[in-house]
């Protein structure tokens, strides 16, 4: 038998202790998932990052294949490029060549919003490739530093051949924007 200076006593909560402590595991229990719910989500951008970085490099691949595709060159795609130099050292450099291009969903909607409602005309213009001559005017001082630079496109080109080619499809495009 154990003396009742050597026992121990039950010790019972107040009803103010129990509250409290029951509102604190609700506060413990809350925190926990809330951490667990940002590891989560910090996981899956990782995952969305990663993602992205794999499209972009395959974006890149694809490019690089393209281009790697013809090894002879063609030089009738080359730019024409004319030099005129002024007496006072300066220097204006001209290339005129061709943008070659072609429509996207994002091209679309961003030019074209009334157009996506028409899923049969976004289908056909999609990846339809279009060909926009184009003039870059670079001006150089007697430092070489570039002092102004003119970029040129004739869109109206780009879109008159398109016109031509497809009529109802440029007719949709024109028609409410």
């Amino acid at each position: 038998m154990v003396p009742d200076k050597e026992r121990k006593r039950s010790y019972r909560m107040s009803v103010g202790q129990q509250r409290s402590r029951t509102e604190h595991e609700y506060y413990e229990s809350r925190a926990l998932n809330l951490t667990l719910d940002i590891n989560d989500l910090r996981q899956q951008v990782m995952h969305l990052l990663e993602c992205r970085d794999l499209q972009i490099t395959r974006l890149l691949l694809t490019r690089q294949h393209v281009e790697g595709e013809d090894e002879d060159g063609d030089t009738k795609d080359t730019a024409e490029v004319r030099v005129i130099c002024g007496g006072a050292g300066g220097c204006l450099v001209e290339a005129v060549g061709e943008f070659k291009g072609r429509f996207t969903r994002d091209i679309l909607s961003s030019m074209f919003p009334h157009v996506l409602s028409n899923e049969m005309v976004v289908a056909s213009l999609i990846g339809l490739s279009i060909n926009c001559p184009a003039r870059l005017l670079l001006y150089f001082d007697a430092k070489r530093r570039i002092m102004r630079q003119v970029a040129q496109a004739d869109v109206f080109a780009a879109f008159s051949a398109l016109q031509q080619a497809r009529p109802t499809e440029f007719a949709a495009l024109m028609g409410q924007a």
